[in-house]
């Protein structure tokens, strides 16, 4: 069995600790991979954790071990947003207005940079920085703006600069109204 949790960690990103944590969780028998699954890179600060092994545990071992690594991963993530927020208040709150800039003002964008921004807008949103994104659904955005999820709205196969043209344009209606 393979238990499977999927994190939003964009403090531990922005900070350069989650390499860190990523090879130490390892070492404990857990994996950490991107959004996709094994041999994926994390896109907009996302992560899938699991466990590594299922030789010989039992369900409720392995979930109990998952369960307890998830939330030593969450409560670092939640200590380096208060560290954050204490020490680059001035920083973050530039960043998360740019972001919100970029993605209410683009007219093309690729899904790497659009998940990255919109990480940045729900991480200002979660510590009380971007009001103006409070109530919308983030991750629903981010799954709806994935290139497949796009061309199937579409109806068709469409270019790469076709698809960056949409995905700005459902970016700037979710956001905007």
């Amino acid at each position: 069995m393979r238990a499977s949790v999927m994190l939003h960690l964009p403090a531990l990103s922005i900070t350069n600790q989650i390499d860190k944590l990523l090879y130490g969780v390892s070492q404990l028998g857990i994996a950490v991979r991107g959004v996709y699954g094994e041999g994926t890179k994390s896109i907009g600060h996302l992560y899938q954790v699991s466990n590594q092994g299922t030789l010989g545990a039992s369900e409720e071992t392995l979930i109990d071990k998952i369960t307890q690594i998830v939330m030593q991963i969450i409560d670092k993530e939640k200590s380096t947003r208060e560290h954050l927020m204490k020490n680059n208040y001035d920083e973050l709150e530039d960043d998360f207005y740019r972001a919100y800039g970029l993605l209410t003002n683009a007219r093309k964008i690729s899904a790497d940079e659009a998940m990255k921004l919109l990480s940045l807008v729900k991480l200002g949103s979660e510590m009380g920085i971007t009001p103006m994104v409070k109530g919308k659904n983030i991750y629903e955005l981010m799954i709806c703006i994935q290139p497949n999820n796009i061309s199937t709205i579409e109806g068709t196969d469409i270019s790469i600069k076709e698809r960056d043209k949409k995905r700005a344009e459902i970016i700037r209606r979710e956001l905007l109204r």
